[in-house]
């Protein structure tokens, strides 16, 4: 692609997707210590639960069992910061965000 074609994002598309980054960022350094490594290992560095396992001192099922319940942690933890954002954001959102 020729720089000419390169596609200009607003600020303002630039400044919510810094926005998705931090929430997402924020969401998973909530998390319990434990559920961060397990959701590490598993999503990014793509391990199985049973190469994991002996890590957290689980068969590779209760790996498997972790890392679910982690995902749904960080799933949480990322919708509550959107709707954190919403009540501070505007009046108009916090009606919302309940």
């Amino acid at each position: 692609r020729a720089d000419g074609d390169t596609v200009d994002l607003g600020a303002d598309v630039l400044a919510m997707h810094e926005a998705e980054q931090s929430m997402a960022v924020r969401a998973f350094r909530s998390l319990p210590e434990r559920w961060q490594a397990v959701l590490w290992h598993t999503e990014v560095e793509n391990e199985s639960p049973s190469e994991i396992a002996v890590l957290f001192g689980l068969d590779a099922n209760g790996t498997r069992v972790l890392a679910s319940r982690a995902r749904e942690g960080l799933k949480q933890a990322y919708l509550q910061a959107h709707v954190s954002a919403a009540r501070t954001a505007s009046e108009d959102c916090a009606a919302y965000a309940d």
